[in-house]
């Protein structure tokens, strides 16, 4: 039995072997090479090959030309429509958009474009999207340097993603508290805008303060028309603030409100203004009885601009200030200070410095 197995394996090779001696000889078939003609920033021009071109790989423009990097010099592939396209929709695009959407841009557009997007993640509340090469598909979430907000930003992306980039869309939403624990730099489409590190939206009523780089250590507030609870939560090592006003709105309003500067670093119903805050400019609102409770860090206050009518004699009380400008003259302060008359007719408050025998 075993014989006749045996027997029949070397009659069935044998016939394989008998059949390739009858088949046509291989022939060489030649792929033409794929060539991309590159322009260098020292005026040359030349045709490089697809991998030449790949090593030289530094990244995509805006307008979707393929940015190289040769020996220290900056080149380039122009882009075509295609590449333009694609590099629109991946930066700007919707979920709609980037979503399965196949992207026809060559062998050199397609690995210019993972190097260039293929860290991003981009993020629509619990559901994140990944530029693979040739299309944009839903993954599980994952480490990744820069993070697109298209929607609503779940509170534990950052600290998953450890990203140090954010990028928010128009529809995105985000809630302050979000980004604490993180050093993420922002950037934004409109109606949102980034100015020095804070975040604002261009709403229907005015503009809208709505959050803030976590990193800064120094924030000038340009003018808005009302803050977020909660905006400044972020910036745990902030040491210098200039804002327009402290309550919500120019006027003071907010009926739960009482005109607190803490209401910008509100947790919740708690407060949490930074031991690090020891400077703050206000130029302009209200300033309430009780606009520093919660901030006891403050060491200087100039309220330079603001209506001497509109600055409640006690907010300064229980304060250890080092300096005070103010257009009121007859505020109540805790300590001993000597004052003057600035050129610009407020008030200077210094405090005495006590002398140790």
């Amino acid at each position: 039995m075993k014989k006749g197995i045996a027997a029949l394996i070397a009659f069935a090779v044998g016939a394989v072997y008998c059949a390739l001696l009858f088949l046509p000889y291989p022939r060489r078939v030649d792929v033409p090479s794929e060539k991309y003609l590159c322009y260098f920033e020292d005026g040359s021009e030349e045709e490089l090959g697809y991998a030449d071109a790949c090593r030289y790989l530094s990244g995509v423009s805006a307008e979707g030309d393929i940015l190289l990097l040769r020996d220290g010099i900056s080149g380039m592939v122009p882009a075509n429509s295609a590449m333009r396209e694609a590099v629109r929709i991946l930066t700007h695009g919707d979920a709609a958009e980037l979503l399965y959407r196949v992207f026809d841009v060559g062998r050199l557009g397609r690995a210019a474009l993972l190097y260039a997007f293929g860290d991003w993640l981009y993020c629509d509340g619990d559901e994140f999207y990944a530029f693979t090469g040739v299309r944009v598909i839903r993954t599980p979430i994952r480490q990744a340097e820069t993070l697109r907000l298209l929607g609503k930003l779940p509170s534990y992306a950052l600290r998953l993603t450890g990203a140090a980039y954010m990028h928010v869309y128009g529809r995105a939403e985000l809630d302050p508290a979000d980004l604490m624990d993180s050093s993420v730099t922002i950037t934004a489409d409109p109606p949102y805008f980034v100015q020095d590190g804070a975040l604002y939206l261009e709403a229907a009523g005015g503009r809208r303060l709505v959050a803030a780089e976590p990193a800064i250590t120094q924030l000038h507030m340009e003018d808005y028309a009302f803050a977020d609870k909660g905006a400044l939560l972020p910036c745990r090592s902030l040491c210098s603030l200039d804002l327009p006003f402290l309550s919500p709105d120019l006027y003071g309003g907010g009926m739960d409100f009482g005109g607190e500067l803490a209401y910008l670093f509100c947790l919740g119903e708690t407060y949490l203004v930074p031991d690090s805050l020891k400077k703050l400019r206000v130029r302009g609102g209200v300033i309430t009885g009780t606009a520093f409770y919660a901030c006891p860090g403050l060491e200087q206050i100039d309220l330079c601009g603001v209506d001497a009518a509109n600055i409640d004699r006690s907010a300064f009380s229980g304060l250890d200030l080092s300096l005070l400008h103010t257009p009121r003259a007859d505020v109540m302060l805790t300590g001993s200070y000597d004052s003057y008359t600035a050129s610009c007719g407020c008030t200077v408050y210094r405090k005495i410095q006590e002398v140790t025998p």
